[in-house]
């Protein structure tokens, strides 16, 4: 059964505060403190801000660590990060966007550290500082770029620099309560020794529990406080066969804390199968041979493939790219306004296979029964996301996602800055919440193979080959197994490939079919930090033009004991 207990060891216990917005120290402090700054904060001989912007997040962690079945680390800790945006100007010709590096900005820029003990005069003190040394260089700033389209006689430039948005005002805190810490350090302790059953180069299971509270003002009117929850669960296990080659396997599991995490039985059961698997491909010889050709890729491999090719490829980039207007010549000014002007016209950009088309859902909690992850309904910057945002139809790039900077492909914010959380900071960054990979044409899996087989045999080859995501209760593995395919017969036959490069450039060009089968995967945002995201997308993916290197091509890593572990 899905037992309780299981709630209070993996989730965080959630109550409501009971009090209003106007007593809430943080936000009030906030609000004090802006408002003062848009009244009076002025120098002379530039002009006053005319948007500041503060996020506070009050943030509670908390860490375990084992290995062998001993305790390595365990914490609870407490922190406040913020960040402040100050601009001056206005939303067509601000300062942001803009450099000069004839410019000498003495004043100090770090940030000052927020009490924790939610002290007024000590948030606001730290506001203060802050935004006072933001202005000033805001202002230089101004001031240059107005003197520089004035000498060029330029009036306006093609792109604004700063969107028009929505007031928002949202007041959800919650209180966040940890359970004992004793219970989570014996928990992980029990799954890192049954991670451990087998003979093992290194290990380690770890938890990590995060909860805050997340606090927005600006001048506008915005006014909002949000709850943010991650549990994530990681296990990692190391072994060497007998040549000294690693081989290995990382389990994560993470909630966005409205639900429980796995019941223990079934991470019990990933384990389980982890050291079967892994004892079964260190009695497999490593593949050697060098292989160019089709693959068919399934499970979580197809997820990882389009993520790695969509957010790591220059050519296909759905994020947004605004180039910076620079104090230089006039031909450079000149040059930079009709390219900017020249890239609003330029028509949508071919990025990948006729057959992709793919879009966001942020409000979206579950598809197909399965929740998912990476739901949002209003970001750092105080934006809310519509419904639905599309960013590719028929391998036409037709959207990207975007902040309040305009780009020269969208105009205005769709509410993606997102925040995330690492090393007991919050930032934000622009980032996908629920991501769809679609076919426009879907194919049954004994097509696809079909295909696969045929297309090899073009190419003069006498095999071709799968790679299959095991099917684990994680969110998250690395373990696959791949088949070599006779392209004769069809037979496979298990082989072992211990690396698998999914990146690489243009490869959604050489999609040339997908399954009408969709998954669920879920991640901590690729290369992001931690960032929930769901991505829905097709069961197994074709792919031509992929190349296998083997092992030992591939420079396979190898350790060589002086004398055996302990215990072996």
């Amino acid at each position: 059964m899905r037992i309780a207990y299981l709630i209070t060891l993996l989730s965080i216990s959630i109550t409501a505060i009971g009090q209003s917005a106007d007593t809430d120290v943080i936000l009030t402090s906030m609000k004090a403190e802006l408002d003062r700054n848009m009244k009076e904060l002025s120098i002379e001989g530039y002009e006053k801000p005319f948007y500041i912007g503060y996020g506070v997040s009050d943030i509670k962690t908390l860490n375990v660590s084992a290995s062998r079945g001993g305790l390595i680390a365990s914490s609870v800790d407490s922190s406040k990060s913020w960040y402040a945006r100050v601009m001056v100007g206005d939303y067509t010709i601000s300062d942001e966007n803009y450099q000069d590096q004839k410019l000498n900005f003495d004043q100090e820029f770090s940030y000052e550290n927020l009490p924790l003990d939610n002290n007024p005069d000590g948030i606001r003190r730290s506001l203060w500082i802050s935004t006072n040394n933001i202005y000033k260089s805001a202002a230089k700033l101004h001031k240059s770029k107005i003197q520089l389209l004035k000498q060029n006689n330029i009036d306006s430039l093609p792109l604004a620099d700063f969107s028009k948005e929505p007031v928002q005002s949202i007041y959800a805190p919650k209180q966040f309560e940890f359970d004992p810490l004793s219970q989570y350090e014996k928990m992980i302790m029990d799954l890192s020794s049954s991670l451990n059953n087998a003979p093992s180069f290194r290990s380690e299971t770890s938890l990590s529990l995060l909860a805050a509270n997340h606090y927005f003002v600006n001048s506008e009117g915005t006014s909002v406080v949000t709850p943010y929850e991650l549990s994530q669960l990681s296990m990692v296990t190391q072994r060497l066969d007998n040549e000294g080659r690693f081989v290995g396997a990382r389990l994560v599991y993470m909630n966005n804390a409205k639900e429980a995490l796995p019941e223990v039985s079934d991470i019990n059961a990933d384990i389980t199968r982890v050291n079967m698997e892994l004892n079964k491909q260190i009695e497999r010889e490593p593949f050697s041979d060098l292989y160019y050709g089709p693959v068919l890729i399934e499970g979580e491999l197809a997820s990882d493939f389009l993520t790695a090719q969509l957010f790591g490829s220059r050519n296909a980039s759905i994020f947004p790219d605004r180039q910076n207007l620079v104090n230089s010549d006039e031909a450079n000014v000149r040059s930079f306004i009709e390219n900017q002007q020249k890239q609003l016209e330029k028509k949508t950009q071919k990025i990948g296979s006729s057959n992709l088309n793919i879009a966001l859902y942020p409000k979206l909690d579950a598809f197909n029964g399965q929740k998912l992850i990476g739901q949002m309904t209003i970001d750092a910057e105080g934006v809310v996301p519509p419904d639905t945002i599309n960013l590719v139809s028929n391998g036409q790039l037709i959207g990207q996602l975007n902040d309040r900077t305009p780009t020269t492909t969208t105009q205005r914010s769709n509410g993606h800055n997102r925040l995330h959380f690492n090393y007991m900071s919050s930032f934000k960054n622009v980032a996908p919440s629920n991501i769809a990979f679609t076919p426009t044409k879907g194919q049954s899996a004994e097509e696809l193979k079909k295909n696969l087989i045929q297309k090899a045999k073009d190419l003069g080859l006498t095999y071709t080959l799968i790679f299959r995501s095991l099917k684990l209760n994680a969110d998250q593995s690395n373990l696959y197994e791949c088949y070599k395919v006779s392209t004769e017969t069809g037979e496979e036959e298990l082989i072992r490939i211990d690396r698998l490069n999914l990146a690489g450039n243009n490869g959604l060009f050489r999609i040339s079919g997908m399954s009408n089968q969709l998954e669920v995967h879920h991640s901590l945002g690729y290369g992001m930090g931690t960032l929930p995201m769901s991505i829905i997308c097709p069961q197994s993916i074709l792919v031509d033009g992929f190349e296998i290197g083997g092992n030992d091509n591939n420079r396979q890593a190898r350790y060589e004991p002086s004398i055996p572990a302990p215990g072996e």
